[in-house]
């Protein structure tokens, strides 16, 4: 509320891309100043967590473009840091903190002697310098051209659009750049993907769990089985996936919407994993009026479910792309640490050698119909609760204070 009295955001996300939210790093610096100054005062470095690994592996501290292009802590189209930026934040302090920023792609280090007699890794050997996460799990996609999508489903709904030059677009999340040389990504996304799921199997679906073992499979598995011969039209429910907030405004809740005493627990399910697919849809949407995708793969937890990839296809409207591997994001590393260490000559023979799809699935125009006509439903009601939350949000409230 404090930063959005300064205005902030007027001043920073020109420079930035990015818009104001609290876990990101000048936001959380700002709270130590205000809240901790002695600790604040002390604070020498500002680093990642791979820099901070890196530094205990090579003595060298460093961090990488994309991770501080994402953190709101340099100027997006120069690729530097701005004491414009951190002025506009109120922590000017925080410019001598910052680390040299480097290309992912680059050595940031060797292993030392000390860290070789303690960890057995050969002293010597190259530490690339890496990137953040989304990037990484993009790369391990095998994401390298203009229009190419990663659809995360896991965490948060992470969606990422790689372009040729910077767009600082004020709607969406924020820009930063990419992994591989003279790209830059456009993001857009929120806590609404998969943890839905996994909130509701674990709170609901004891027999799912029970079967799941007796049979050695996983619990989503056996969800999968319970709602394979569903089809688009079988589900009459809405689902808003809130479960750990959104994007929308702070007093957002999940719900389940239109509920009656014929409804199976497969009916719930089928609703969640519908209402996840139109959160994403409601940020790729926000990409589509930037630029429209060329092709789009999906990586997280939810890329094991064949049922809910073709139910993105459909909703989506758009070929979804699969890739064999699950820990796309080590992959990615992978990817940058043969490029930095010369096994390949660049990111492109990298991704060609490194990266698979193991399907490609694609829309059903007849399924995508019927989606809309939900999808026009899941947004009606979104905003016919907004005023609802809030008055929600400020009677709980009220009853904390009397009792």
């Amino acid at each position: 509320m404090q930063l959005r009295k300064e205005r902030v955001l007027e001043k920073a996300q020109p420079l930035t891309g990015n818009q104001i939210w609290a876990a990101s790093t000048p936001v959380l610096m700002r709270w130590i100043k205000d809240n901790e100054p002695e600790v604040y005062r002390k604070t020498r470095h500002i680093c990642m967590v791979k820099d901070y690994i890196k530094y205990k592996l090579t003595g060298e501290l460093s961090t990488d473009h994309t991770d501080f292009t994402c953190a709101a802590l340099a100027d997006i189209s120069k690729i530097a840091y701005s004491k414009e930026i951190l002025e506009a934040y109120g922590i000017p302090e925080v410019h001598n903190m910052l680390p040299p920023m480097l290309d992912s792609w680059v050595i940031g280090g060797e292993v030392t002697r000390e860290c070789s007699l303690e960890t057995g890794l050969k002293e010597g050997t190259p530490v690339a310098t890496g990137g953040i996460d989304i990037d990484m799990t993009a790369l391990g996609c095998g994401c390298l051209d203009v229009g190419q999508m990663c659809i995360i489903v896991g965490t948060w709904s992470i969606n990422s659009l790689i372009l040729e030059h910077p767009k600082i677009i004020p709607d969406i999340l924020f820009t930063s750049t990419y992994c591989v040389p003279r790209r830059w990504f456009l993001m857009d996304g929120s806590a609404t993907s998969a943890t839905n799921l996994d909130w509701f199997v674990d709170q609901f679906c004891f027999w799912e769990k029970s079967e799941g073992e007796k049979r050695g499979l996983s619990p989503f598995d056996i969800v999968n089985e319970e709602i394979r011969d569903m089809n688009p039209d079988s589900c009459d429910i809405i689902f808003h996936p809130f479960i750990y907030g959104n994007n929308i405004q702070p007093t957002a809740r999940a719900g389940f919407y239109g509920l009656g005493g014929w409804h199976q627990r497969a009916d719930l399910l089928r609703a969640i994993l519908e209402g996840v697919c139109f959160s994403h849809l409601s940020h790729v949407e926000k990409l589509r009026s930037v630029q429209r995708e060329q092709e789009a793969f999906i990586a997280g937890g939810g890329k094991r479910s064949e049922i809910w990839t073709q139910m993105f296809a459909d909703i989506l409207n758009t070929p979804i792309k699969t890739p064999v591997t699950d820990e796309l994001g080590a992959l990615g590393c992978a990817i940058t640490a043969a490029v930095a260490a010369g096994f390949y000559p660049d990111h492109r023979t990298a991704v060609a050698k490194m990266c698979s799809i193991l399907r490609e699935q694609r829309p059903n125009p007849d399924a995508n119909l019927i989606y809309m006509k939900k999808y026009t439903l899941y947004k009606m009601v979104l905003n016919s609760m907004i005023p609802v939350w809030d008055t929600m949000f400020q009677t709980i409230q009220e009853i904390k204070r009397i009792v």
